[in-house]
């Protein structure tokens, strides 16, 4: 690979421009448009060269690369949040997610996520922090792949990256304080979303591991947010073990039909509320409450596209029927013409004088 693609280009090359952005499977792709019409391609840094870890231009790289990308644009359905980046660790130079992880040491990983999540938290978009945790490996990953490891190695090298982006990621939150509309603001945890993975550690699913998603995540650390899975398709990602371990969002939609087992009972519905208050607790502090001030009304209704939409079906319907009706028509006249044409051809019988036939 060209090392030039690896390389984080110096912050006074990227002045606040316009973009495009679509996600692609490394994560972040955009291309930015400068002030003179100067096309420049602009990568995060998966893996940056050279350097010490408290280099500030490294984080600085991170921190506005994914500060242009989730500028709110029409063109990008102003994104409210962002599943990525990522941040396990390089393993082995043959580990199948190398491309989206940012490098085999622990420290700066997570130095460079932190950047990242706090960059895209300043237009408030939130991160989908992924994918926890030892998802290293591509091969068999949903063929109830084991991860085997002991608690120093995963304290020490795969959990430390996830540590130090739940602590350290944050960013300045501008928020309207009164109905007199004064703004205020305030340092708050940049780090509000967590993708669990595929893999299990141990032979336990991580997406359905309490001891990870709660214990060590909400308990040890702090996390403050929503925890999704990965893209659920599998029958051992349970949605009912997520629920109980911590888990909030199913990435998927065949996992969310179905009803909830043993929804009526206390236990179930504890687990759903708390969930439902992760839920909220992000999406409240995300752009997706721009506009809402204290003393907002918020009324659901039917949007104007939506009537276009039904308008639209019905005439479809109606034409469906209208041209089903038209044929079934056609097809009896022709039905009619054809019995007709049948009664006329058939040969007639002899009659006498009497009109009795003759014998």
């Amino acid at each position: 690979m060209d090392r030039d693609h690896l390389a984080a280009r110096p912050h006074d090359e990227r002045d606040r421009p316009t973009l495009g952005v679509s996600q692609t499977l490394d994560g972040l792709h955009c291309v930015v448009e400068g002030v003179a019409e100067e096309r420049v391609e602009v990568r995060r840094p998966h893996e940056v060269q050279g350097g010490a870890v408290g280099d500030a231009a490294q984080g600085d790289a991170a921190y506005t690369t994914a500060e242009v990308a989730s500028i709110s644009k029409p063109e990008t359905s102003d994104p409210d949040g962002w599943y990525a980046p990522a941040c396990d660790t390089h393993r082995s130079p043959f580990a199948g997610r190398n491309f989206e992880y940012f490098s085999e040491d622990p420290v700066l990983g997570g130095k460079i996520c932190s950047a990242e999540v706090s960059g895209a938290a300043s237009n408030g978009v939130y991160a989908y922090v992924k994918h926890f945790a030892l998802n290293d490996q591509e091969s068999y990953r949903v063929q109830h792949l084991m991860t085997w490891a002991d608690e120093q190695v995963m304290r020490e090298c795969y959990l430390r990256p996830f540590e130090i982006c739940a602590k350290e990621a944050s960013y300045e939150e501008k928020y309207i304080a009164d109905s007199k509309g004064t703004v205020a603001t305030r340092t708050t945890k940049a780090c509000t979303g967590i993708m669990s993975s595929f893999n299990y550690i141990g032979t336990e699913w991580t997406g359905g591991r309490k001891s990870l998603l709660t214990d060590v995540l909400r308990d040890e650390w702090g996390f403050e947010g929503m925890v999704i899975t990965d893209f659920n398709l599998y029958g051992y990602m349970d949605k009912m073990a997520s629920l109980a371990a911590g888990g909030d969002l199913q990435l998927t939609y065949s996992a969310m039909t179905g009803d909830i087992q043993r929804a009526g009972t206390a236990t179930v519905v504890s687990q759903l509320r708390r969930s439902m208050h992760n839920v909220l607790y992000t999406v409240t502090n995300s752009n997706a409450m721009q506009g809402l001030v204290p003393g907002s009304k918020v009324k659901y209704g039917i949007a104007p596209w939506q009537y276009g939409v039904y308008g639209a079906t019905a005439a479809l319907v109606g034409l469906g029927a209208f041209l089903g009706w038209r044929s079934a028509k056609k097809g009896r006249a022709l039905k009619e013409q054809a019995a007709g044409s049948a009664v006329a051809s058939a040969p007639k019988e002899p009659r006498d004088d009497a009109g009795a036939p003759d014998e």
